[in-house]
């Protein structure tokens, strides 16, 4: 009778102490930087961060993202290692270059449910994106650049300054080069030209013969112009510089062969010149003057440069 008594009593303690130890453990809980109310805007140069905390009583085993409508980004899974219970995730959400929305507006609203798996429960939240293109501030700077053999003709954008020519091994971050071709087998007056164009190897050893012009490894900028005839700089605005549809890149300069270099050239003060930096960075450019560019050795033209800030 003892002996049925007191393995009574051990079974009635393991479903007892089985009972407590289930109640004891935490379901799984989810804690995110978003508030419940706020909505994250994302673009393609913007991305919606969000950082997610998961804690559970039993082992995680999954946690996964789901996109209301799908977009551009790929939803999430992760599988967690046994003996899981605290995680931290760092999401980033960007729609990606030429993606087209389903309903092709800004202020697209999309849903994104996050949850988080155990072996017995799961857990979930919801929170809101939007699609909406804030582009940045505009800065601007305005930069004189030089013809001459001893003129600034090396443009540093990023650095807000030009350099001269016989300086360039000591300035290897310059973004345009400005020259004035007057030879008459390749004639194409004043130009904006990427640092790695091979044209430049040519133009620069008939001024400086005895300082070789090496454009491997040179900053590629791409150049081209707005060529929409209905806008001039009355239009320009942060929308302008940072669209990146709305541009025609110039891929070759007509006067050169085909594999000289890219660059603008004729420049005229009217004329919506745009730029893409090494550094994905957008840029434009307005020439508010421009002297003797009959010149080859004395021209000189003043710019205007808009940036992104």
């Amino acid at each position: 009778m003892k002996k049925t008594k007191l393995f009574a009593i051990i079974m009635l303690l393991t479903v007892v102490c089985g009972c407590l130890k289930n109640e004891e453990l935490p379901p799984p809980s989810i804690t995110i930087s978003q508030g419940e109310n706020e909505i994250l805007n994302f673009s393609t140069f913007q991305s919606a961060e969000v950082t997610v905390h998961l804690e559970s009583g039993e082992e995680l085993r999954k946690f996964t993202t789901q996109t209301v409508p799908m977009s551009s980004w790929s939803d999430t899974t992760i599988l967690f290692e046994p003996f899981t219970h605290f995680a931290d995730i760092d999401l980033s959400f960007r729609i990606w270059k030429g993606f087209k929305l389903t309903s092709n507006k800004q202020d697209s609203i999309f849903e994104v449910i996050y949850t988080a798996y155990t072996d017995e429960d799961e857990c979930s939240i919801r929170r809101k994106l939007r699609y909406r293109t804030v582009y940045p501030q505009l800065d601007s700077f305005d930069i004189k650049v030089e013809s001459a053999a001893n003129g600034k003709c090396l443009l540093d954008i990023e650095n807000r300054c030009a350099y001269k020519f016989v300086d360039y091994t000591n300035h290897p971050t310059f973004d345009l080069v400005y020259v004035n071709e007057l030879q008459d087998d390749y004639k194409f007056g004043t130009a904006l030209i990427s640092p790695d164009a091979p044209y430049l190897m040519r133009y620069f050893q008939r001024k400086f013969p005895s300082l070789p012009y090496d454009p491997a490894k040179k900053r590629a900028t791409q150049c081209g112009i707005i060529a929409d005839a209905t806008l001039d700089w009355t239009d320009f605005n942060s929308a302008m510089l940072g669209d990146e549809n709305n541009w025609v890149r110039m891929k070759r300069i007509n006067a050169l062969p085909e594999h000289d270099g890219a660059g603008v050239y004729d420049l005229q003060q009217p004329k919506l010149y745009k730029f893409r930096l090494n550094n994905g960075r957008y840029v434009m450019i307005r020439v508010l003057n421009r002297v003797y560019p009959q010149f080859t050795e004395k021209s000189e033209i003043k710019l205007r440069v808009y940036l992104q800030k």
